[in-house]
């Protein structure tokens, strides 16, 4: 489990695209896909989340994830993302 300071996100119509630059380790783990789970402390710091990973081609040390609009959780993450910013986040993984 990591704790990223530096989660960047930007919101969309749709969702909200987050890039976090990660760890050594975090990069050897799960090369340049999978998967992992996330908490949002200021969401709700008792639940976790699974996302699909992406490798940001122009930074192989950044990942990206895509979180659409689909439920409770995924909405109070849009409303409280109205406008692009940075804030922590905990990732565990990534799992393949």
């Amino acid at each position: 489990t990591e704790k990223i300071d530096t989660t960047t996100f930007h919101a969309v119509a749709t969702g909200v695209q987050l890039t976090m630059t990660v760890s050594e380790r975090f990069q050897r783990r799960g090369g340049s896909g999978g998967y992992c789970y996330v908490n949002f402390p200021w969401i709700n710091k008792y639940q976790w989340h699974a996302f699909s990973l992406f490798e940001n081609p122009a930074n192989p040390n950044e990942r990206q994830i895509y979180i659409q609009d689909l439920g409770d959780w995924t909405h109070s993450v849009l409303e409280a993302l109205q406008r692009d910013t940075r804030r922590p986040v905990w990732v565990q993984g990534p799992f393949s």
